[in-house]
């Protein structure tokens, strides 16, 4: 009947998990922790006074809510373009762009970002975000799955890129790998045979440092082997010589203190 409605009740309910150790505890318990894979969990940054911050987004905005002013606006106070400001690195030009309230903003990408309200205000992700999606690949270096970066070269000499974390956990360096299609001179730093960043730039592919600019204070922070990307975290590296035409990729793996989805 087009009017039928339904109620269903769990009657055995303590029958069937209590103890724990029965199997439907398990299912049931693991169909939650997906769940909550699923939700944005990032936190909130921190935008102090009239100081440059360099940010990335920690999860995956929706896309009613990918523009600059949705993703940022909620918690900026004054006007777009006057009292804060958004801006990303071209690597064409190497110029920084000014983005327009209505640009939208991706997970992988460094910003720079300013206001000057007059006070601290803290940046959350919109309503509805979700967690990083990631890809398989054989690169990767968990089975969990990677989220991939393209880098921009030039011949013959070194490439700056912006990028950043796109999760709400941190990332060891020593985790992250350089992948590019099959160079003719090299087995390393393929899609099939990843490399990690010391082997990358003992292969004059990508430089192994990373560089975080903390605040007007500290400047830069250099961010080498057992160091960690955080949350929020942008920064800047760079494509060497022999990387030009191979389209080297950054793998950033899936870890177990960010949340993520899978694609295939």
């Amino acid at each position: 009947h087009p009017r039928y409605v339904g109620g269903h009740f769990w009657w055995y309910y303590l029958q069937d998990m209590v103890p724990k150790t029965k199997p439907l505890w398990s299912t049931l318990n693991n169909v939650l922790k997906d769940i909550d894979k699923s939700q944005c969990d990032a936190g909130t940054q921190s935008l102090p006074n009239n100081d440059w911050r360099l940010i990335s987004l920690p999860c995956q905005p929706p896309t009613h809510a990918n523009t600059v002013t949705k993703v940022f606006g909620e918690n900026s106070s004054g006007d777009y373009g006057n009292d804060w400001r958004v801006y990303r690195y071209d690597t064409e030009s190497k110029d920084y762009i000014a983005l327009e309230a209505s640009d939208t903003v991706d997970q992988g990408i460094g910003y720079w970002i300013i206001q000057v309200s007059g006070k601290t205000i803290s940046l959350d992700m919109p309503t509805d975000s979700v967690s990083t999606p990631v890809v398989q690949s054989d690169g990767c270096s968990t089975t969990q799955g990677c989220f991939e970066i393209p880098l921009a070269t030039q011949s013959s000499t070194a490439q700056w890129n912006l990028v950043g974390n796109p999760f709400s956990g941190s990332h060891t360096l020593d985790s992250m790998r350089i992948a590019s299609n099959d160079p003719t001179t090299n087995t390393l730093c393929t899609s099939a045979n990843s490399c990690t960043l010391k082997e990358a730039e003992a292969n004059g592919f990508v430089h192994h440092t990373l560089w975080h600019y903390a605040d007007s204070k500290m400047g830069y922070t250099a961010l080498e082997d057992g160091d960690a990307t955080q949350s929020w975290d942008g920064f800047w590296t760079a494509t060497m010589e022999e990387a030009d035409g191979n389209k080297p990729r950054l793998l950033i793996p899936l870890d177990n203190r960010a949340n993520s989805t899978t694609m295939d």
